[in-house]
């Protein structure tokens, strides 16, 4: 914002009691640039949310698996994730930042997109975490554990 990079902010999910200070802060340095913030009722508003955005961020410390950044991704939205935790797993180096270049990749994809616009094509991206690739694996493996296998 202070660069003056045009963009807009999406902030999705639950306000938990105990949250760093830094949301509140946030939420009060950008609040001209916010579109939404908070929780979304129903999946379909939660959707098309995601559908509105052009990128999804983390800065998590803590994460089990990934699942927000997927649905994202797969609502596109190009990912820019922390080269830890879960993510080198789920995504390539291309969609990982270091923490001391953060900022350089941020204002970068920012202004990509100010000027094409880019739409992610997340088929090929996630498709191997969606349910159509992974059914056929649950059940087969549900099929060892019952003994049908």
């Amino acid at each position: 914002d202070r660069r003056g990079i045009d963009f807009n902010l999406i902030v999705l999910g639950l306000s938990f009691i105990r949250k760093p200070a830094i949301f509140d802060k946030a939420r009060d340095m950008l609040a001209h640039r916010i579109k939404h913030f908070g929780y979304v009722k129903s999946r379909k508003d939660y959707i098309s949310w995601l559908q509105r955005g052009d990128i999804v961020v983390s800065t998590a410390d803590h994460e089990f698996y990934g699942i927000a950044v997927i649905e994202a991704a797969r609502a596109g939205c190009r990912p820019l994730l922390p080269n830890k935790l879960s993510y080198p797993d789920l995504f390539d180096s291309e969609f990982l930042y270091e923490e001391s270049s953060f900022q350089t990749e941020l204002v970068s994809i920012l202004n990509k997109i100010r000027i094409d616009r880019p739409k992610l094509d997340n088929n090929g991206l996630t498709d191997r975490y969606s349910w159509m690739h992974l059914s056929s694996k649950y059940e087969k493996w549900f099929g060892k554990i019952a003994g049908s296998d």
